[in-house]
């Protein structure tokens, strides 16, 4: 057992946090051993959740906010710049990475396409919407990763089950919902295509509907009865 590993997720259910989350993936990271590094290599490769990415390669084009919110009122660019700017967010908040490694491939194209996700499954930032999004990742991964795919999963797990615990400990109801929360965004990510296949930047311009529809990603229940 990595006791830096096991320290930080104790300290995250203490007081779970966007940098904690971050820093979670980079311990690890660090943690794994090069026989562990070749073998969850070979497991991405094999996923169906980030094969398509991985042959592919794809690296976005630049864009601007402002030049988004210029696109149909109905676009996914048009959604995503109203979203960005009303959050006040920024597409360079994650660290840039150089993507040396399938595993790194993965974890940037993941980043980059968070907050666009965010807008195709109609979640807000609040930490109940973000536990949602969890659950969809986890959901999709569940689905489409191979025997052993678990390990891939280690991050969701420890992260989820950090917010899941801070909340019982501080707020049961909080707790109840989170739970909820993670269900429901799981079960629409298992019932998606596999959202790392498609270049989401080069559909900016395309009605949000019609991209949800490629995803198939199912419609997000009434929030009060999740």
């Amino acid at each position: 057992m990595n006791e830096r590993l096991l320290e930080h997720a104790f300290s995250m259910a203490r007081r779970p946090t966007p940098d904690s989350a971050l820093e979670l993936e980079r311990l690890i990271r660090e943690a794994q051993t090069p026989e562990e590094v070749v073998a969850q290599e070979e497991l991405w490769r094999t996923s169906e959740y980030t094969r398509q990415a991985i042959k592919d390669r794809y690296q976005p084009e630049p864009y601007d906010l402002a030049e988004l919110a210029r696109l149909p009122a109905d676009s996914l660019g048009d959604a995503y710049a109203r979203h960005m700017i009303a959050c006040n967010l920024s597409p360079a908040f994650y660290e840039s990475i150089e993507a040396t490694t399938d595993s790194l491939l993965v974890r940037k194209r993941i980043f980059e396409t968070h907050d666009i996700m965010h807008v195709l499954l109609g979640y807000t930032t609040s930490v109940l919407d973000e536990t949602g999004i969890t659950g969809f990742y986890f959901g999709q991964q569940d689905r489409y990763h191979p025997p052993g795919g678990g390990v891939l999963m280690v991050h969701s797990v420890i992260q989820e089950s950090a917010v899941f615990m801070h909340a019982a400990l501080t707020d049961p109801e909080d707790a109840r919902q989170q739970v909820r929360a993670f269900v429901t965004g799981y079960g629409r990510g298992y019932a998606a295509r596999p959202f790392l296949s498609f270049r989401l930047e080069e559909m900016w311009d395309q009605p949000l509907t019609a991209v949800r529809a490629r995803l198939a990603l199912p419609e997000r229940p009434d929030p009060g009865r999740q």
